[in-house]
């Protein structure tokens, strides 16, 4: 990277990866590569800087959404290096360390904390890929955690591991959740370990 940092998000293209954001104050967007092994370049600066928020990825945009104190959901071009554009909000503020999912059409942003001690969030928001605009309550996680990790099928959301305290009370619960319905996750199955802050592969 460019910068060392914390809490970023990250994007991906067919042919590139992006990193947003991060801790401490960093708003650069950096751009790698997937063709061949090089260090990034900086291509772009969010309009907001944040950090802890979640990544998601359309055809031609990557998303950051949530971070800490933060509603913001912006977005960056796949097809020209240049600063974020706010495209809307999600349904509550705050949302610190989220998962992020994506189905072909939807962005989705699953669980997180609002940063003030209170209890974590177990709520699942989805945005549209096809318009700019905010966010809406699409579901809710079987567990309230912040920290958990993303995953996509191409019909479900998963959300791994996570802390449903502020950072103790590790959980290894992988939530499982459908793109076109609004029933509350099921709990998929467990990790080996109880973890959080962690990162996941999507394909």
């Amino acid at each position: 990277l460019t910068v060392g940092r914390a809490y970023s998000s990250g994007q991906s293209s067919e042919t590139h990866g992006y990193n947003m954001g991060g801790h401490p104050t960093v708003n650069r967007i950096d751009k790698f590569s997937f063709a061949s092994d090089n260090s990034c370049t900086t291509v772009g600066n969010q309009t907001t800087q944040k950090h802890g928020g979640a990544g998601q990825s359309s055809t031609n945009y990557g998303y950051q959404t949530g971070g800490l104190f933060s509603l913001v959901i912006q977005k960056i071009s796949f097809v020209t290096d240049s600063d974020s554009t706010t495209v809307g909000n999600l349904t509550v503020i705050g949302r610190a360390v989220p998962a992020g999912q994506n189905s072909d059409t939807h962005g989705f942003t699953s669980g997180g904390s609002d940063g003030s001690g209170s209890p974590n969030l177990n709520i699942i928001d989805k945005f549209s890929f096809a318009s700019d605009g905010d966010a809406v309550d699409h579901a809710d996680l079987s567990v309230s955690r912040q920290g958990c990790c993303g995953h996509s099928s191409q019909t479900h959301g998963f959300a791994s591991g996570g802390s449903t305290t502020d950072w103790t009370g590790q959980s290894n619960v992988i939530d499982k959740y459908s793109f076109s319905s609004s029933a509350t996750a099921a709990d998929h199955g467990d990790l080996t370990v109880s973890v959080y802050l962690t990162t996941g592969h999507q394909y």
